[in-house]
């Protein structure tokens, strides 16, 4: 900010020592690259770990070393590690997720078993009804004609709407469990990318989209976080 405060050296001098100075942009990936580029922090400063590209390549934290937090840990995480147990993991909460979408289809197929038979029986119950209505309008008919008498009338006629109240109020129940049992989806969708993920040796394209961020704490404390919820859905 020109005119501010007066200058420690001059405007030569800095623009000479500006254009000097090398860019500094690091983010933790080395030319894309690295396996898990970009994903693997540091617990206590939370800046992205350096890779370093060896025989035996692994992630360290840079800021320690620098002298800009000296709660950041000293030691080398072996990459081979973290694919080890970034593997684990997945693998048991695609187990856990894949029993669970099993365990739903199935209770979906009983479902849907007991939701045919309740419109079965729908049907065959709608059709009494018509019937049994058909036959009231016949008695009234032969009541009226004469052909029966007036209590012989009236005795069938409550019979036959005792029938009808009866199948109508189980009519209502079958109605009832036919809607709750609409279902749409049950994540059938997901258990391919599952099957793959249970048997996955290596970290694939599949896996590593999967991943959010890998924290590293010290070399015996790794936390990873998934881009899906605890709850499996």
């Amino acid at each position: 900010m020109p005119g501010t405060h007066d200058p420690i050296v001059s405007e030569e001098i800095f623009r000479k020592a500006k254009a000097g100075i090398r860019p500094f942009n690091k983010t933790g990936k080395s030319n894309g690259r690295a396996l898990f580029a970009g994903k693997v922090k540091c617990g206590s400063c939370g800046h992205a770990l350096q890779y370093a590209a060896r025989k035996n390549p692994y992630y360290y934290c840079e800021s320690e070393c620098l002298g800009r937090n000296s709660e950041c840990f000293t030691g080398q995480v072996p990459v081979s590690d973290i694919r080890e147990l970034v593997l684990a993991a997945i693998k048991v909460e695609a187990g856990k997720a894949l029993d669970k979408r099993q365990k739903r289809r199935k209770a979906v197929q009983h479902d849907l078993s007991d939701a045919e038979a309740a419109r079965r029986e729908i049907e065959r119950l709608t059709a009494q009804i018509t019937r049994l209505k058909r036959r009231s309008i016949s008695l009234y008919e032969d009541y009226a004609d004469g052909r029966i008498d007036r209590d012989a009338y009236l005795s069938a006629k409550a019979k036959d709407q005792t029938e009808v109240d009866d199948m109508e109020s189980r009519l209502s129940e079958l109605r009832e469990r036919v809607s709750a049992n609409v279902v749409t989806d049950y994540g059938a969708s997901d258990e391919p990318l599952l099957k793959r993920i249970l048997i996955a040796d290596e970290i694939t394209a599949e896996v590593l989209a999967l991943i959010h961020r890998i924290t590293v704490y010290d070399e015996e404390h790794i936390e990873i976080n998934f881009t899906f919820g605890d709850t499996n859905e």
